[in-house]
């Protein structure tokens, strides 16, 4: 009997050593990871491109004819104001055309003075046959009411009575077309003065708008400035030729600059008019700029694999005088800011069916074994090192930040004694 209760006794303590064999080998096997815990930190979100800085009014003066550039007035750099004169081209044939127009204004003046006087000549002439055709008509009509005046007497004078009223009738009608009247009128009024009829002329309007339209082409000949500004670009010079549409001269307004850039279509959503930038540039490195969001084109370009959205800036100050028109830039627009939020290692999230997951470590059955739970999470900010955290976790939770490729939900796992030492001394 003795022996018995031994045997059972051995026995058991047998098992029981078997059991802890396993127990500790299983556990010497348990996964060692390196963890975080959940911790608050501030966050800036940027939208950041590189773009140019620009003059905000610039103006291309392109040639609207052909000619031979004769003189150039200005040089690159200099400064010119609204209407100044750039640059002449040749125009000797068309100032002697333009005299040519004046001889020949004053002889139309003097045609027309001459037409004139013609057609009231003749028109008076035409006056006094019809008043003596008048007389003639009603005396013989007496006469051969009298008998003493035949049938074909009266015939006679009735034909020239009717011939003189009709040469009346279009003598006064081309005087009053000449002098600008309607063809009716009886000539009752008091005649214009001849120096408006003559400038009335058709034949007189027709050369003073020749004589116009020449002057415009000699204006064409002389380039002005159509805005104050730099003169940065001189693309003619002396005795070359240019061409309708070809481009002689740029002119910016250098004191007042603008950043053209160039956003993805992604960070569109987060970039506002008035927004506040920095500008920086390899011009002025070193130092920095700010500018303001002043416009956002109403569409998306596509350039080369991405879509893009141009958006401009104001340069706010400059008051060192750095900036420089065509110089690159990059920009960095703060879109939002969030302080003291609960963050994590952004190597410590994973995505599954586009969704974000965390291994959350929560306390195991025995001491330092800690149970790994599959822990969805939303995320914000992205910096360089850490995300922002929106909902899933809270401050102070511990979560895996190794092996997350390996973890499994419901592992136990050990944490690293590294970490456990930090933990305890923080």
């Amino acid at each position: 009997m003795k022996k018995r209760i031994i045997y059972l006794i051995a026995g058991v303590l047998i098992v029981t050593i078997i059991t802890v064999s396993i127990i500790s080998r299983n556990k010497s096997k348990l996964i060692k990871i390196k963890y975080h815990t959940v911790a608050t930190e501030d966050f800036t979100r940027e939208v950041s491109s590189n773009g140019e800085i620009a003059a905000k009014t610039s103006t291309k003066i392109v040639s609207p004819v052909s000619g031979t550039v004769s003189a150039i007035y200005v040089e690159t750099g200099d400064r010119v104001k609204k209407g100044e004169i750039l640059l002449t081209l040749d125009k000797n044939d068309l100032e002697l055309g333009r005299k040519n127009l004046l001889v020949g204004l004053d002889s139309t003046r003097m045609m027309i003075r001459e037409d004139l006087l013609s057609l009231r000549t003749l028109y008076t002439q035409s006056l006094t046959n019809y008043e003596q055709a008048d007389r003639n008509y009603n005396r013989t009509k007496e006469l051969h009411r009298i008998g003493s005046a035949s049938d074909e007497e009266l015939r006679l004078i009735t034909d020239s009575f009717t011939i003189a009223g009709e040469q009346l009738k279009s003598s006064r009608q081309r005087l009053n077309f000449k002098e600008g009247r309607t063809l009716d009128d009886t000539r009752d009024i008091e005649s214009m003065s001849d120096d408006i009829i003559v400038e009335n002329s058709a034949e007189v309007q027709k050369v003073l708008s020749d004589l116009e339209s020449m002057d415009s082409n000699i204006e064409d000949f002389s380039f002005k400035a159509p805005i104050s500004g730099t003169v940065t670009e001189l693309l003619i010079e002396e005795g070359s030729v240019v061409g309708p549409g070809s481009v002689a001269v740029i002119i910016q307004d250098l004191n007042n600059l603008e950043i053209i850039t160039f956003i993805d279509e992604v960070d569109l959503s987060y970039v506002q008019i008035n927004q506040k930038a920095k500008i920086e540039s390899d011009s002025f490195i070193g130092k920095e700029l700010t500018g303001t969001v002043s416009k956002i084109a109403p569409i998306i370009k596509k350039i080369g694999d991405s879509r893009v959205c141009e958006i401009r800036l104001d340069l706010d100050s400059d008051p060192e005088g750095i900036a420089r028109a065509g110089a690159s830039c990059s920009i960095f627009i703060t879109v939002d800011k969030k302080e003291a939020v609960p963050s994590i290692p952004v190597e410590a999230y994973f995505t599954e069916n586009g969704k974000k997951y965390v291994y959350l470590l929560q306390d195991g059955k025995e001491k330092d074994i800690f149970t790994v739970v599959k822990q969805h999470v939303e995320t914000g900010i992205l910096g360089i090192e850490l995300v922002e955290i929106v909902d899933g976790l809270n401050i102070d939770d511990i979560i895996a930040i190794s092996d997350i490729t390996i973890l499994l939900e419901d592992d136990e796992v050990e944490l690293e004694e590294e970490d456990k030492k930090e933990e305890k001394s923080e």
